[in-house]
Order: structure tokens, then sequence, then C-alpha cells
């Protein structure tokens, strides 16, 4: 007859000694020693994936909360800027307005007759540079720091256009700068920004480059040199007001121009 193992001999038998004479001993089976096993190794590669999957996610939402930290403050930026901009745009409607009513009431100034002329005449862009040539004595406006350079086959210029009222009223306007090289050569003019001239005045005088000055703005320009290198001999620098009215006509020398 064969042989068969007893349930009792195919346990394992495990032994504490805990002091002399005092032994404990318990009995596992070994189908519970393999699964108790096995489930430990695939708790703990299970643990290993959740843990790494967690981590990887916190570095993502970190990433994205500092991306959404850099967002609003963008856009808190760009409120502001917007919020200064409504603020320009408000100052110059209200320095239009307020240029509008002082020409009204100039024109309410002159009396019927006046009035009725004046209507008659053609717009300020329309009328021929002549009859601006007359400037009165105070403008209120004036030219400082102006400086020329060359670069790169263009002549640059920059000055500063200055308010010389006493209060500091704003002054709004047209500037254009006119070059001119000598007449002994082939005689050449340029302005800026570009337009017709016509007896050394620009044709249009709302082609000039605008502005709006409490104190003084500084204004930039440039003119193209030919393919000879001449360059201007004279800067001619002419201010209009918004109606038309010559404010300043003021003449440097390239030479002399610092």
């Amino acid at each position: 007859m064969k042989k068969t193992k007893s349930k009792q001999e195919s346990e394992l038998t495990i032994m504490v000694v805990k002091k002399v004479g005092k032994i404990r001993s318990f009995k596992v089976s070994p189908k519970f020693l393999f699964w108790a096993s096995l489930i430990t190794v695939l708790y703990l590669f299970v643990s290993i994936f959740i843990i790494n999957d967690y981590l990887e996610k916190r570095r993502s939402n970190n990433a994205l909360s500092n991306r959404l930290t850099a967002l609003q403050n963008e856009l808190v930026t760009a409120k502001r800027e917007l919020y200064r901009s409504k603020q320009r745009l408000t100052l110059l409607e209200n320095l239009d307005r307020s240029s509008e009513a002082m020409d009204k009431k100039e024109m309410s100034k002159d009396g019927p007759e006046k009035t009725e002329q004046k209507k008659t005449e053609p717009a300020p862009e329309e009328r021929p540079p002549d009859v601006f040539e007359h400037v009165p004595e105070n403008t209120f406006v004036d030219v400082k720091d102006l400086s020329i350079r060359e670069e790169n086959s263009t002549l640059k210029l920059e000055f500063k256009l200055v308010n010389t009222k006493e209060d500091n009223d704003p002054i709004n306007g047209y500037v254009h700068i006119i070059a001119s090289n000598s007449p002994s050569s082939s005689f050449q003019q340029w302005s800026y920004p570009n337009g017709p001239i016509k007896n050394g005045l620009p044709v249009n005088y709302r082609r000039g480059q605008p502005f709006i000055i409490r104190y003084f703005k500084t204004i930039e320009g440039e003119h193209p040199l030919n393919s000879k290198g001449e360059t201007p001999s004279l800067i001619k620098i002419i201010v209009y007001n918004r109606s038309g009215k010559l404010l300043l006509i003021k003449e440097f020398e390239v030479e002399n121009a610092t």
C-alpha cells in the first residue's frame, strides 16, 4: 500500500523561544504562506505605481497652478494698462472739446459779418500755404535741444517742443519738419511726415505729426539721404494749431544744430 502524507506532516512548524524553558510554536500551511507572500509582492508593486502616479499628477498640478498665477498677474497688468488708456483717451477727448469750444468762442467774437466771410473761405487744409505766412509774436511754442545725426543713410532728428505758457494750458496741433539742401546745388526739399510742399510750407497742415503738450513733448523725425550722400543744409520746423493757424517757423543749419 502507498504511503500518504498526513496533514500534520505537510504543515510548517514555527517555534519562538522567548525565555529559557518557554517555547511557543504554531503551524502554518505552505499554501497560506505562498499566497500571503504573493499578495505582499503584488501590494508592493501596486503601491509603487500609485505613488508614482500621485507624484506625477502633483508635479503637473503645481505647474498648472504656477501658470494660472502668471496669467492672473498678466490679466491684472492688462486691466491697469486698459484703465490708463481709457484715462488718456478721455483726456484727449476733453482737450478736443475744449479746443472746439475755443474756436467757436473766437468765431462768435468776430461778429456775424466775419463769420459769414469765414464760411465762404476754403477749408484750412485746402488753403494755399501763403495764407499762413504771418507768424504771431506770442506763439507760446518753442523748439529746444535739437539733435541731428546720420544713421543707415537716414538723417534722424530729435527735439523738444516746449509749451511756454505761464499757466501751462495744453496746446495741441500739428508739427512738420522740412529739410532742404543748399540752393547752390540741385535744390531739393523733404517733408516729415511725407507730404507736398509749396513755397516752403506744407500744402495740407493736417498731414503733420499731431501733438498735445502741457509742458513739453519729444518729437522725432527722419529724412532719407539721396544716393550721392548729400546731407540737407537747413532744417525748418513748422507748427500749426488744430484750426490751421501758423504758430511757429524755426530754421536750423544742420552744421550748427546741437
